[in-house]
């Protein structure tokens, strides 16, 4: 619910990992207190202070989201989404579809199947991006890009904030609206296949968006308008994306009444593209700190959420089952550290219609693979927990382990998610007397010092390429690294 006024209590427990090195806080974790002052992790601060509110997003539990199609929606496939816990679902909504010739909202032809998984998306409380694209022919050249000249930009207002008027309510309860998917396309071959195609042309887009903006506010305040999701990889002379494409967006983005035009900032990523991205932190923190930075450049700040990111199973194409797996825990773990707010699994059922890489949680037949267990386990060890910081290879015990730390409010209880980048095991000590080791499929086992026959207030654990979850009381005050 939107709040006008409030009073905030708000304590910030956390024991000191260890004497010499104490756990960082993610910069962009620390709440904003005012200038000049954050919360530390390891110190306890009440603030009550009005908090004032005008525009907001919608915070779930849970950034865990999947990509959807309309192969999809079966309830079987909806209800394997809800155990698995997913909570967020993105969605292609065609404009073709409904207006598929010129006319006006009374005489739209609403998809009743799309009604009824909204619907059922909705009851499982898994909230909806909904991707807008499908421009219907009388109205643009190509599915993704701009209206053809002559075509009036009040004919795209008038079937959106029809969408709005109708799927903003119950029971569909849709209040994210991304405007095509990968603007910055500059491929013909690729617009022609009904991707984004804006590349060329990134003011007039940034128009798009503020032409949509206010009315779709008019019709739902709640609503967000989410920037279509950015590739900012495979870019030319290589490949089809437009380098140039955010630059020219964000000097836009900025209307003269001092607003930007759009609420929500996307991109995608897949690890295929990490050495890229690397020199700024480990996978998707790395692109999200380029562009988060990108956006600071033109001094405009707004949440970020990636609508695509995955790896595929096939091992025709270089995947696996196992790789695949390991890549769920990875890449939400990284997610959360980067402070994203939405995290986007592609996709969640193999459709080969989609191209030929096999990146589904679930096979065609709905049958899950190893990656939809490490889903559902990352779901329920971190869907309530607040990120706190990284920990350094002086507390893990190796530069090889690449580890997380976590704070679930159940408890309460310190969750520590660890792998090892070199395909080898390596012990990490922590001071402590047991801990619980859940693996990616959520097997789980106790681990207790006087496991290895002598008592000496140390659990050692053997951290792999599978990633693990280590759970510590964190009622204690015990420091759990050596």
């Amino acid at each position: 619910p939107m709040l006008t006024s409030a009073s905030a209590s708000h304590d910030l427990p956390g024991p000191t990992l260890s004497p010499a090195s104490p756990a960082a806080v993610h910069e962009s974790a620390r709440p904003d207190l005012g200038a000049g002052a954050w919360a530390s992790a390891n110190t306890m601060h009440t603030v009550s202070l009005p908090l004032v509110f005008t525009g907001y997003w919608y915070r779930s539990d849970s950034l865990l989201g999947v990509q959807m199609y309309a192969s999809h929606s079966e309830q079987e496939a909806v209800m394997a989404a809800e155990r698995a816990g997913v909570r967020w679902a993105r969605i292609d909504f065609f404009w073709s579809q409904i207006e598929p010739e010129n006319t006006t909202p009374e005489n739209y032809q609403w998809p009743a199947p799309l009604d009824d998984w909204l619907a059922r998306l909705s009851a499982q409380e898994i909230r909806v991006i909904l991707t807008f694209t499908g421009n219907p022919s009388w109205a643009a050249d190509y599915p993704g890009g701009p209206l053809r000249e002559g075509v009036d930009v009040e004919e795209l207002v008038e079937f959106v904030t029809a969408a709005v008027a109708r799927y903003g309510a119950p029971p569909y309860n849709v209040k994210h609206w991304e405007f095509y998917n990968e603007p910055d396309n500059g491929s013909l071959f690729y617009a022609n296949l009904g991707w984004g195609y804006w590349g060329n042309e990134p003011a007039a887009y940034a128009e798009l968006l503020r032409s949509v903006y206010d009315p779709i506010k008019a019709v739902d305040p709640e609503a967000q308008i989410v920037l279509g999701g950015l590739s900012y990889d495979s870019s030319e002379p290589d490949g089809p994306f437009v380098q140039g494409f955010l630059d020219g967006l964000l000097e836009n983005a900025v209307g003269p009444d001092g607003r930007v035009c759009f609420d929500v900032m996307n991109f995608h990523y897949y690890p295929v593209f990490h050495g890229r991205w690397d020199p700024y932190g480990p996978g998707i923190i790395g692109k999200t700190a380029f562009l988060r930075n990108k956006l600071a450049e033109h001094d405009i700040y707004r949440p970020f959420i990636c609508t695509e990111t995955g790896s595929w199973s096939d091992a025709e194409n270089g995947g696996s089952l196992e790789l695949q797996s390991r890549y769920v825990p990875q890449v939400f773990a990284r997610s959360m550290a980067a402070d994203l707010d939405v995290a986007i699994w592609f996709q969640f059922v193999d459709d080969s219609r989609l191209g030929y890489r096999k990146y589904g949680l679930l096979d065609a037949d709905l049958v899950p693979k190893p990656a939809y267990a490490a889903y559902r386990t990352a779901s329920r060890q971190l869907a309530s927990a607040d990120y706190v910081g990284p920990l350094s290879s002086s507390e893990t015990g190796s530069a090889e382990i690449e580890a997380y730390q976590f704070l679930s409010a159940t408890g309460p209880t310190w969750i520590i998610v660890a792998w090892t980048n070199d395909n080898l095991n390596h012990a990490m000590a922590l001071q402590i007397d047991c801990l619980v080791r859940v693996d990616k499929s959520g097997n789980q086992t106790q681990v207790c010092d006087r496991d290895e026959g002598r008592v000496d207030g140390l659990v050692q654990v053997l951290i792999g390429p599978d990633p693990v979850y280590l759970r510590l009381d964190a009622s204690t005050g015990e420091k759990p690294f050596d």
